[in-house]
């Protein structure tokens, strides 16, 4: 579970992003 402002970086981490979802 990222923070917000973090999955809000999405395009600076979609890998991330990816897992968050």
């Amino acid at each position: 579970s990222e923070p917000k402002w973090l999955q809000d970086w999405d395009p600076i981490y979609p890998e991330l992003n990816m897992k968050s979802n």
